[in-house]
């Protein structure tokens, strides 16, 4: 008999291996993140659970933090920036293939309408997501458990302290906005102080002016950024204390076994917690009194 062979050739190869390229990228940039983040809840995990003169007490601890995340954690944080990653490279596929709705079948306004939800119900999922997996690293910096086992106990710690979070959450965000605009603020201010006082910047005309506002852009935008970074590490230690927190009045009773939480944290949460819960009230009111 005859033998025939026949060769098949994938022409979209291209495209799939560039989706794969990109997959890769934001896996390693979402899987360098979150070492950086463990990292640092590490470090507020270390302060918070032990006392002054403590044998939990580190002496070194950003290099204990960083030898405990490499040797024990890289799996759960692969696995958590790996579901992120598969989230982002859906919305990115629904984005080209939106694209290539549009050359094919026109501006269609339904299909239109139902990418852009499903772009939306992506993008909010996406960041239900960041924050589970945000509390499930601050949860095993604690407690060593794995990324699903610890992901579900953040969930129900939250849960349970749902009007605690809530308030220093969005008090914590008002104070971190403040501190970032400062910081921008005060830097652009020394900056122009520093230009001005030389004998350039007191000379400066025409052209050599217009230099000068690009160089005083150029610090805000640059400032604006760094504080950006050293702010969003205070954040994730606000985060790491408060889940601690909750993690600390659900192990603990105060008396047998004493509290870690000194006692003025636990007067600004239980603050911050009765004006959540005063305005909740009064927003509650103020719509009974519409209807």
């Amino acid at each position: 008999g005859t033998v025939t062979a026949k060769t098949y050739q994938f022409d979209n190869w291209r495209v799939y291996a560039q989706l794969y390229n990109v997959f890769m990228l934001l896996w390693t940039l979402g899987f360098i993140h979150a070492i950086g983040f463990l990292v640092i809840a590490l470090c507020a995990v270390f302060w918070y659970w032990s006392a002054p003169g403590d044998d939990k007490q580190t002496e070194h601890g950003v290099a204990d933090a960083v030898k405990i995340t490499l040797r024990n954690h890289l799996g759960s944080l692969a696995v958590g920036s790996f579901i992120v990653a598969v989230i982002q490279i859906v919305r990115l596929t629904l984005h080209l293939f939106e694209n290539r709705i549009r050359k094919t079948a026109g501006n269609v306004e339904a299909v239109k309408f139902l990418l852009r939800c499903a772009q939306c119900c992506l993008a909010y999922f996406e960041r239900f997501v960041r924050f589970i997996n945000a509390n499930a690293y601050i949860v095993t910096a604690m407690t060593g458990e794995p990324f699903l086992d610890a992901a579900r106990h953040a969930f129900s710690l939250i849960v349970s302290n749902a009007l605690s979070v809530g308030a220093v959450t969005i008090v914590g965000e008002y104070v971190m906005f403040i501190g970032k605009l400062l910081i921008t603020f005060f830097t652009t201010a020394i900056a122009y102080l520093i230009c001005t006082g030389t004998a350039a910047g007191k000379e400066a005309t025409g052209d050599s002016r217009a230099g000068f506002f690009f160089v005083m852009i150029a610090v805000m935008v640059t400032s604006y950024f760094i504080a950006c970074i050293f702010i969003n590490v205070f954040g994730v230690c606000i985060d790491s204390v408060l889940l601690s927190y909750c993690y600390d009045l659900e192990q603990h009773n105060g008396q047998e076994k004493p509290y870690y939480f000194p006692s003025d944290l636990a007067k600004h949460v239980d603050g911050a917690t009765e004006r959540m819960a005063a305005k909740q009230q009064q927003n509650q009111q103020q719509a009974r009194d519409v209807e």
